[in-house]
């Protein structure tokens, strides 16, 4: 059996503008809760709601130099590994926590 072994919940994501409430665990916590132990603030952002849709956290992986570019690996928490390319000014080390930032106008998405 694997960690995560076990049915999704079917009540997840936003219903009527709001998230489920969180259990009485103390490791839960809401945004959204009306005060007490499980309230925390909202995580905030400098841009607009579109850009912060195309905004995701990730982990470098790996990094070479490809001569007139850095070609990076960088996996995202769910597991996703993307191919990132950067000019060669940008120096990023390997373990390095890093934000993207995806312009739709910019990216492709392959498929086998």
């Amino acid at each position: 059996m694997g960690l995560l072994s076990g049915k999704r919940p079917n009540d997840l994501g936003v219903r009527n503008g709001n998230l489920k409430p969180p259990p009485s665990s103390p490791n839960a916590v809401s945004s959204q809760t009306a005060g007490g132990y499980h309230q925390i603030a909202p995580l905030t952002y400098k841009a607009t709601r579109e850009q912060a849709m195309n905004t995701l956290k990730a982990i470098v992986t790996r990094q070479v130099y490809l001569g007139m570019n850095r070609d990076y690996m960088v996996e995202t928490s769910d597991g996703t590994s993307l191919r990132v390319t950067t000019p060669t000014g940008t120096a990023v080390e390997k373990g390095r926590e890093v934000w993207l930032t995806l312009p739709p106008e910019r990216c492709r998405a392959l498929s086998r």
